[in-house]
């Protein structure tokens, strides 16, 4: 008798469970994790080239989406939409609004604009800013 109460009982744990690690959309799997800022892209003599930035900076995306900051902070000024390796990205609204809610007013830009990274094995390059000044980072993975 007892067995037959502890079958259902074990079920139910089982079936229950919730993984810690939830699975993140097909096209931000790549860039899931934590990115150190380890360079930026600067115009010398006409051509594009890569200079290194001092100092101890990263960004993180979150399962779902959600760029973090280097204290593991939503970054408020991080775009909702953004696109990797040329497929879109779009934040779940309602984690959209909640991070918004919490940042409150905050001006980051004159134009909003949707971050352009392209993620090579380690290696993570992000396009974000406004027409005619573009900035563009480059990060490797920690």
């Amino acid at each position: 008798m007892k067995n037959l109460v502890l079958v259902p009982i074990l079920l139910f744990a089982l079936f229950a469970c919730k993984s810690d690690n939830p699975k993140p959309a097909p096209e931000i799997e790549g860039i899931v994790g934590t990115w150190k800022y380890v360079a930026t892209e600067t115009i010398v003599n006409d051509k594009p080239e890569w200079v290194s930035v001092p100092g101890e900076s990263n960004v993180s995306f979150t399962h779902d989406g959600v760029i973090l900051d280097s204290r593991n902070l939503p970054n408020c000024c991080a775009p909702k939409v953004y696109q990797v390796n040329g497929e879109w990205f779009v934040i779940n609204k309602d984690i959209a609004r909640e991070i918004s809610e919490k940042c409150g007013p905050v001006d980051c830009m004159v134009c909003s604009t949707a971050w352009n990274i392209f993620q090579t094995n380690d290696e993570l390059v992000v396009f974000s800013g406004c027409a005619p000044r573009v900035l563009t980072k480059k990060y490797i993975r920690e």
